[in-house]
């Protein structure tokens, strides 16, 4: 999984981009690009992904699957030249950014009620995000389980379209269609929501879904994949480079691969304890909350004896 993150708010002139393994969650690879390599900063991505993918095949790498935030240009470049290489969008911004614009069809001003929005649908904006965050789930389960072949990725892909072509009939209390263990099925099931009775709201909802990405584009997303790691490593960065401080160069890339080694000691350490906790921002949600021992620095050590045989090394 991998990610570009600038240095400074505003027309950076450095950026990290950065590898993380599938498994491990450790940073296999980082690039410093910088505006002596390319003096516009949307194109340093790319520079880096380049970088690794030179990295790679000089150490003998394979690259199964490939999951980053939707740059298009590494949709590109993966598509044309890493054949070898699944590419998959990461789907937290991909339902992040279906959440904005769920809100064209379920809100407006009352004159364009029947036109671009309905009150049929004023009620189901999360909701439509969660089913299409569960049918990419589903079909990384059907992979799961079938086994990972090109006719299986297929079937997943049509899977895939037929569960977001659901998400109308479930609105409309038509069930058929619906996943043998979701609740509809399986309960007395009432529904909570407004049930859509207005074809101009059915066309609404339907136009809505196949225009979205994952729907238009399945193959990127089948295998539902999440690049959060990646935004907790970027955090981790924050502690040694401040988005408000302009560093040079050579000081920005030190700090850089301070805060590589420091993420790598301590990525996943196991959790002294779990507590359950409600999410404030969802109150029907309680999430597992890891207690974590305090971070080492058993880095620091390593970097200061490296420097010493340096220095003393008769």
């Amino acid at each position: 999984m991998s990610d570009a993150r600038h240095a400074t708010r505003k027309n950076s002139r450095q950026s990290d981009v950065i590898f993380l393994g599938d498994r491990t969650h450790k940073c296999l690879y980082k690039s410093c690009v910088t505006k002596d390599d390319d003096n516009c900063t949307q194109r340093h991505e790319m520079i880096g992904v380049r970088r690794f993918y030179e990295w790679a095949d000089e150490n003998v790498v394979p690259v199964a699957i490939h999951a980053h935030d939707r740059n298009a240009s590494v949709n590109k470049f993966l598509r044309e030249e890493r054949p070898h290489t699944r590419n998959s969008n990461d789907t937290w911004h991909v339902t992040k950014q279906i959440g904005k614009e769920v809100k064209k069809i379920t809100s407006g001003a009352q004159r364009n009620h029947g036109r671009t929005w309905h009150m049929d649908l004023s009620d189901k904006g999360a909701s439509i995000k969660t089913h299409i965050y569960w049918s990419m789930k589903h079909a990384k389960a059907y992979i799961s389980e079938q086994g990972d072949n090109e006719e299986t990725r297929l079937e997943a892909r049509h899977l895939l379209r037929q569960r977001l072509d659901n998400i109308v009939n479930h609105y409309q209390n038509d069930h058929i269609g619906c996943h043998g263990t979701s609740r509809c099925q399986t309960d007395d099931y009432e529904p909570s929501f407004r049930v859509i009775e207005s074809p101009i709201a059915v066309q609404l909802l339907t136009d809505f879904i196949r225009r979205s990405v994952v729907y238009r584009q399945p193959d990127d997303y089948i295998d539902c994949k999440d690049t959060h790691y990646v935004e907790s490593y970027n955090n981790v960065v924050l502690v040694y480079t401040n988005k408000r401080v302009a560093f040079g160069n050579s000081r920005y890339k030190l700090r850089s691969d301070m805060a590589c080694l420091d993420w790598n000691e301590n990525v996943d350490r196991p959790a002294t304890s779990v507590r359950r906790q409600r999410n404030i921002r969802a109150n029907q949600r309680e999430l597992n909350v890891r207690n974590l021992p305090r971070k080492t620095s058993v880095w620091k050590q390593n970097v200061w004896r490296a420097l010493m045989r340096t220095i003393f090394a008769d």
